[in-house]
């Protein structure tokens, strides 16, 4: 799923299942005690500013196939309201690769197109 959002593809109506959310729950916790533990041993703070870019890139992907999950299933209730996440705060990612950019890019297009219309969930 991560693969597909680098390439910039979040139209697809494959839903998950529960235990593939699990799984997806299980391995971003993973990646985060990762980080923490990456970011206290990182002495340049242009390091730690690109791995907490990447944190927060692989973070607000998953929401948005949580999201789109979750949609398929509630969409009757969801599209009533927009997502939490505010686009803006992309902007100030620090990001080096393509597929990271072409990452970055495809989450904000589906927060985009789901901040539009609709009532704030919050």
């Amino acid at each position: 799923m991560y693969t597909k959002i680098c390439n910039g593809s979040l139209d697809s109506k494959a839903k998950l299942t529960a235990k593939e959310v699990q799984s997806l729950e299980s391995v971003i916790d993973r990646y985060r005690q990762v980080v923490d533990q990456r970011y206290d041993a990182l002495t340049e703070e242009e390091s730690r500013v690109k791995l907490q870019s990447r944190e927060l890139l692989v973070v607000w992907s998953m929401f948005c196939i949580m999201h789109k999950t979750t949609n398929l299933e509630y969409s009757a209730i969801l599209d009533a309201y927009r997502v939490a996440l505010e686009m803006a705060d992309l902007q100030h990612l620090v990001l080096f690769s393509k597929l990271a950019v072409d990452a970055a890019l495809t989450v904000a297009k589906y927060l985009r197109a789901r901040s539009l219309k609709g009532l704030p969930i919050f």
